[in-house]
Order: structure tokens, then sequence, then C-alpha cells
């Protein structure tokens, strides 16, 4: 039975509020650390049950199907340098790694 005091949430983590450092995406990286996603998740807990989560916004590779396409995606993306493809994987699976055990509470 669910309690009528207690309360239930939903979080959704999108990768891009990370530094550049601990998460790759394809926008503008934000400024918060893994540890400070860390810390707010398990404030969260304090005073919710978190009953789902998801964790989005990784990398992936642009493809288009036409120029237009293209044209705008560059256009509204950042001119940011990224690693090669490997290394974006390798620091967004640690990203995975240390957040996903916070969000689903193990």
């Amino acid at each position: 039975m669910i309690s009528p005091t207690k309360i239930f949430t939903s979080v959704t983590i999108d990768l891009d509020c990370l530094r550049i450092e601990e998460a790759v995406t394809n926008w503008e990286s934000g400024r918060f650390t893994i540890a400070d996603l860390q810390w707010g998740l398990g404030k969260l807990r304090e005073s919710c049950q978190v009953i789902g989560g998801d964790i989005c916004g990784a990398y992936s590779a642009p493809k288009y199907a036409r120029r237009k396409q293209r044209f705008a995606a560059e256009f509204d993306h950042p001119k940011i340098q990224r690693p090669p493809l490997e290394q974006i994987r390798t620091i967004n699976f640690a990203a995975l790694t240390n957040l996903w055990p916070c969000l689903v509470g193990t």
C-alpha cells in the first residue's frame, strides 16, 4: 500500500549538466560534477522515494539525411573540440557507473 505521507518522485539526469571532463554530449557542458549530482540525489532520497528515473544526453555522432538538417544542426550546436570516440565512451561510461547506483538507490 502506498503511504499518503510519502513523497514519490521520478528523476531525469541530462548528462549535459556535467562538466566536459565528466561527460561528453552534443551540447554545451554544464558546471556540475558527478559528486554534486551524487550529493543532490542523496538529499532528494532523504525526503522522497525515487520510483523512476533515467540518464540521458550522452554523445552520439551526428548523422543527417539532408544538407538543410546539417546546416541547422551545425549552426545551432557549439563548436567544441571533443575527444576521440573511444575516449568519449570511456568518460560517459564512468559517469553512468558513478550515477546509476545513486539513482536506483543501491
